[in-house]
């Protein structure tokens, strides 16, 4: 049997919450988050890679959000629960790679819990990082083969390696 589903277009929205009350403290419109970029960039240890849904005035189809990806930004939240982007990398060719299931990682996702202290980063996938080019910094490895770094020799963040032409 064939299940037909209906088109459905919206704007993401990422909704911050107060992990003691279970409270909305921010939302972010046109905001998708990935997952936790640790050590991407020289002295900024604990980043989100975020999508920045911007074409078509931030609406998408919700089971498009890894489609025609405008942008990627690494960002830092911060106090009042303010998000400061660190660095973007414009048109990346694919989403990134969410990593296999790992001990303390329910699935692909940091494990739920209900609110309260260590509700932090509920749902969020895990990427699979690694540091490809022996620069001491984490890379961000993407669907088609290519990751997402720091260049130390450009000062910026950049797609690393060729995408897979298989």
């Amino acid at each position: 049997m064939k299940i037909k589903a209906w088109i459905v277009t919206g704007h993401w929205s990422t909704r911050i919450l107060d992990a003691e009350t279970g409270v909305k403290v921010k939302d972010y419109p046109n905001l998708y988050i990935w997952g936790k970029a640790p050590s991407v960039i020289p002295n900024q240890a604990d980043l989100l890679l975020v999508q920045q849904l911007r074409s078509n005035d931030g609406k998408v189809r919700f089971d498009q959000t890894a489609k025609s990806i405008d942008s990627f930004a690494l960002v830092q939240l911060g106090t009042g629960a303010k998000l400061t982007t660190v660095a973007t990398v414009r048109a990346p060719s694919s989403p990134p790679k969410i990593s296999p299931h790992i001990s303390n990682v329910v699935g692909n996702y940091y494990g739920s819990y209900p609110p309260g202290v260590g509700s932090s980063f509920e749902g969020i996938p895990r990427l699979t990082l690694a540091d490809i080019d022996g620069d001491d910094l984490s890379d961000i490895e993407l669907q088609n083969g290519q990751w997402i770094g720091w260049s130390t020799s450009e000062g910026k963040l950049v797609l690393k390696g060729p995408p897979s032409s298989h």
